[in-house]
């Protein structure tokens, strides 16, 4: 067992005593093998986080918001989405807009080749939207809300709802977290974080570093950990 795995779950297990309202799904690795990057993707399920804040804790835990480039990572993000049990609403994910209105670029400066927008998408509703939401539900859903399912949407940096005037009838369009992709660093067999393929952890909640006892368990069990080692 290394740090990082003592240390998450000391932290969720602070986060759990808080009530916290985030749940860490994954993470799911996109098999080179099988056509895929290597790459690790998770679902951080979080009805709280602006596009902003999911940035941030996507860059802590080692990647960044994941960024759709092909048809066929499309259609692996919807499965990660389903197998995670994603309620329905909007994930970010790693897209914005640029100086240019209307004009998105990936996070990571790939080149954006490829878009799944919704229909009349990217609109800038309200003036107020520049980055970029998966839009999910579940099976069983309402039929208008499955044939959007998957398909891109442009929104504000804060999220549906805002404290503007603005609020969208759709339940999907409402922020329900956000997807991290951590890039391979062990020849194609997941994100790596240098300790022999192990997938990174997922991002710690903000909520979690108000627990400091939480931590110091953590680095203490580890410290005696090594000693018997």
């Amino acid at each position: 067992m290394n740090f990082r795995t003592v240390l998450r779950a000391a932290a969720a297990a602070a986060l759990i005593g808080a009530g916290g309202g985030v749940v860490l799904a994954g993470p799911v690795v996109w098999d080179a093998a099988s056509g895929g990057n290597g790459n690790s993707y998770e679902v951080v399920m979080d009805d709280a986080a602006s596009w902003d804040a999911a940035h941030s804790a996507a860059q802590s835990a080692g990647g960044d918001l994941a960024t759709i480039t092909s048809q066929a990572e499309q259609s692996f993000v919807e499965s990660v989405l389903g197998s995670a049990g994603a309620s329905t609403g909007s994930y970010w994910f790693g897209i914005h807009e640029t100086a240019v209105e209307g004009t998105y670029a990936n996070v990571t400066g790939e080149a954006l080749t490829f878009t799944h927008w919704n229909t009349v998408e990217p609109n800038n509703a309200g003036d107020v939207e520049n980055v970029g939401a998966v839009l999910w539900t579940p099976d069983g859903s309402d039929a208008v809300l499955l044939a959007r399912r998957g398909h891109w949407n442009d929104e504000p940096v804060a999220g549906y709802p805002t404290d503007g005037s603005l609020i969208p009838s759709e339940a999907d369009v409402f922020r329900a977290g956000y997807l991290i992709e951590i890039a391979a660093d062990d020849g194609g067999t997941g994100g790596g974080n240098g300790n022999g393929g192990e997938p990174n952890a997922a991002p710690l909640p903000a909520a979690v570093f108000t627990f400091p006892a939480a931590a110091a368990f953590a680095g203490i069990f580890y410290r005696r950990m090594k000693r018997r080692t």
